[in-house]
């Protein structure tokens, strides 16, 4: 009947809508759908094969293959009067994207790209289509304007990867799904900096420093609080030449952890860079503090080295639960009373600190940083000659010792000895300087 519906017609087009509309009437539905599938085969660009075949569809019950069929139809329809309608022709890259009709499904995202070039859904849908119809190039193409604007999307990473591979860009594809492996990674554990860490070391490795920090901010965005992700928050921020806010960055980095020495080294660099001398003079010093832990011969002496750096930051409640334990651990040790003295003097507890400072230095009338401290506990009651006494004592013990000769200048110059305090300092700076210390 075909031929005859041909001769008729004078087209072949109508003759299969013909023959499968009465295919369709009689019950004969595969042969119906046979002359539908022709049409859509030979004119896929117009509607009527769609619907023909959505009614057999719809006569063997297959909803969602009618459904799917419908859509195509009847939005090639409404195209051929609306052509500038985007929605619509999404609908339809869509609808043949299920269908498998791949080169259909690109030449319409390729269509909806004039009428939103940087729109990121349609970016997507065209890498898509482009990737499943094996023209790569296009699909690189779309998949690099997709991250421009969404640069931390893991999965756009892996699609350019996949399709950079097809292409035989086999360097670049390696390069950009390690990217993805470490955003994924920090997707799946957004608040771990281990893995923060490694995706940032990524972009910079790559040249992606505005990325960089837009991945820290994000991660800081959505509650990440480690004193890591600070530190390298702040970190970027200089390398971006942004010191305030590295500065800001090191601050909350201090409070979560006040003893991290990497946080004190960059924070004598921030404040240096600000011309702030006092402060990186002061954080320079802790730096010193610090870094004699790896030098303490015993447990009790780091906890005292830790304990005077977190009553110098004014961090008390820690200070107080760290010399808890080392009178725990060491009871019997001079240095569980030598940092009780302290943290009491600073706090004002004057009795309390005599008490304790004056155990310690029963157990070790040796030690300079005894004598130093009830040198400073003299000084606050008002015991001038006594306290400089002391203070002559630690520096006896420990002539060459740049911080017990600075420690003596303070003592001198709150007791009045202004001119004793200036050649103490100028003692100690020599001391440093020898000593590579400044």
């Amino acid at each position: 009947m075909l031929w005859l519906w041909t001769i008729l017609t004078g087209s072949k087009f109508k003759a299969l809508a013909h023959e499968g509309q009465r295919l369709l009437r009689t019950g004969r539905a595969n042969e119906a759908m046979d002359a539908f599938r022709a049409m859509v085969k030979g004119w896929p660009q117009q509607p009527e094969g769609y619907l023909g075949m959505a009614a057999v569809y719809q006569a063997m019950s297959l909803r969602l293959e009618a459904a799917r069929e419908k859509a195509i139809g009847q939005g090639l329809t409404h195209l051929a009067t609306h052509p500038e309608d985007l929605r619509a022709r999404l609908e339809v890259a869509e609808a043949l994207m299920d269908k498998e009709m791949f080169d259909w499904a690109a030449h319409h995202a390729d269509l909806a790209l004039r009428l939103a070039p940087e729109d990121q859904k349609v970016l997507r849908l065209a890498a898509r289509a482009h990737r499943r119809n094996n023209n790569h190039r296009k699909a690189v193409v779309a998949l690099r304007r997709a991250l421009r604007q969404d640069p931390l999307d893991p999965e756009l990473y892996d699609l350019l990867t996949a399709s950079l591979r097809a292409s035989g860009n086999h360097a670049e594809a390696a390069r950009i799904g390690s990217l993805g492996e470490a955003l994924q990674a920090l997707k799946d554990n957004p608040t771990d900096p281990g893995c923060l860490v490694n995706a940032v070391r990524q972009f910079l490795t790559a040249g992606y420093l505005r990325l960089a920090v837009e991945l820290v901010e994000s991660c800081v965005a959505q509650g990440a609080d480690h004193p890591r992700i600070h530190l390298l928050r702040a970190s970027l921020m200089l390398e971006d030449r942004k010191p305030k806010e590295a500065l800001a960055a090191l601050h909350k980095a201090m409070a979560l952890d006040p003893l991290n020495l990497d946080v004190h080294r960059l924070l004598t660099d921030v404040h240096e860079i600000l011309s702030e001398g006092k402060q990186a003079d002061y954080h320079r010093r802790l730096v010193r503090v610090l870094g004699s832990l790896g030098d303490a011969t015993t447990m009790a002496a780091n906890m005292v080295v830790q304990i005077r750096v977190l009553v110098e930051l004014g961090n008390f409640p820690a200070a107080h639960q760290l010399c808890q334990n080392l009178a725990r651990d060491f009871p019997k040790d001079w240095r569980a009373f030598y940092a009780h003295g302290l943290l009491a003097r600073e706090e004002g507890d004057l009795a309390a600190a005599e008490r304790h400072l004056m155990a310690a230095k029963e157990r070790n009338d040796t030690s300079p940083e005894v004598h130093m401290e009830i040198a400073r506990l003299r000084t606050a009651l008002g015991e001038k000659i006594e306290a400089v006494g002391e203070a002559r004592v630690a520096v006896k013990l420990a002539p060459r010792d740049g911080e017990i000769r600075r420690a003596m200048a303070q003592v001198l110059r709150q007791n009045g000895f202004m001119d004793q305090a200036i050649e103490e300092e100028d003692i100690a700076e020599a001391l440093e300087k020898s000593q590579g210390k400044r």
